[in-house]
């Protein structure tokens, strides 16, 4: 092959994948419409053609700080087995006491092809609903109007959340692939936060600069990941959860330094130390009288570390996970009893 025909080809697939990170909301080609089957897994049911997510911490007129988080999504039905797709839930922070994480925004979309041309269905009050999926989670659920075989659906929505300890990860893998996924997370300066990333990434984008925030006059970190062309992840025989192995970001928050260093949270013994110094979490500890007590005798445990084990494998085995996380239960003896957090 000559340089010149390699060149040729190395500028048009550049030029491809760039074309997927300028996804503008609202406007679709007739070409994706159009795309009949997925070039990276041709039997795939739908994929995403892009996902953007975008992350800044901020501070408020009054010196209140908190983060906005904007999420826009594209998806492309290729056959009946991807509508699963067209229905959507999206949770966000509503404790029965402290602030709640506010939707700022919520927009969607449905595109079919008729008569050569695009047709925009959108989203009304009824495809949009809010439930409480427990205690302190609600969540917006969509269910996308008028999808079939060639469709293509979109949303986008926007959060803002005090719960600036605990921004949201980033997952770049799907079980269905994924064209383009991209992440901006912008952060003060003083802010650390240790990032800890999952599975075999090759990020296609990996940058990192200072820029001005106008609304804080903060000075801000910002990175950019991006991820091109991604495999979904397959169920396999002896894998018993598969968010343990998919390509993603986990962000935790490390400290917060100013004139002075204050550590926030560093590693788990630390984390450990402050959660044993919580007189809520050793209540719930303590409050155990409802557990059996022949698990450990029964598991023949001679070490704590074996004793710890027996019991983390009874619980796990005894409980269904709701899909939503926290570190106190409102009633652990009720959770027990219901095998789910109430």
């Amino acid at each position: 092959m000559s340089r010149v025909l390699l060149s040729i080809i190395l500028v048009c697939l550049t030029h491809f994948m760039y074309a997927q990170s300028d996804i503008k909301f609202g406007e679709i080609s007739i070409e994706e419409l159009k795309k009949e089957k997925s070039q990276i897994e041709a039997n795939a049911s739908a994929e995403v053609l892009g996902e953007f997510g975008s992350l800044i911490i901020t501070e408020n007129a009054g010196g209140t700080r908190y983060y906005i988080f904007e999420y826009h999504k594209r998806i492309k039905i290729y056959d009946s087995e991807g509508y699963e797709n067209a229905d959507v839930t999206i949770p966000f922070f509503h404790p029965l006491n402290g602030s709640e994480e506010k939707m700022l925004s919520l927009k969607a979309y449905t595109y079919n092809l008729k008569n050569g041309k695009v047709e925009k269905i959108k989203l009304t009050n009824k495809e949009i609903i809010t439930e409480q999926v427990s205690k302190n989670w609600k969540a917006k659920k969509i269910s996308f109007p008028q999808v079939k075989e060639g469709s293509v659906i979109e949303y986008k929505y926007k959060i803002s959340s005090y719960y600036i300890l605990d921004v949201p990860d980033w997952v770049f893998q799907k079980d269905i692939p994924v064209v383009w996924s991209q992440y901006d997370f912008s952060i003060p300066k003083w802010f650390r936060h240790k990032i800890v990333s999952q599975g075999s990434i090759n990020y296609t984008i990996n940058t990192q600069k200072e820029v001005r925030d106008t609304n804080s006059k903060w000075n801000l970190q910002k990175s950019v990941w991006a991820v091109s062309n991604i495999v979904p992840l397959k169920d396999e025989k002896y894998v018993s959860s598969k968010s343990n192995y998919v390509m993603k970001l986990n962000f935790h928050m490390n400290a917060r330094v100013r004139q002075s260093r204050k550590i926030v949270g560093q590693n788990y013994p630390e984390f450990n130390t402050s959660l044993m110094e919580s007189t809520m979490f050793v209540k719930l500890l303590l409050n155990n009288k409802f557990l059996p007590d022949n698990v450990i005798p029964q598991s023949k445990a001679s070490s704590d570390q074996e004793k710890a084990l027996a019991l983390y494998n009874y619980v796990q085995k005894q409980m269904t996970w709701d899909d939503y996380s926290g570190f106190l239960p409102g009633d652990v003896k009720k959770a027990w009893k219901e095998k789910r957090d109430p």
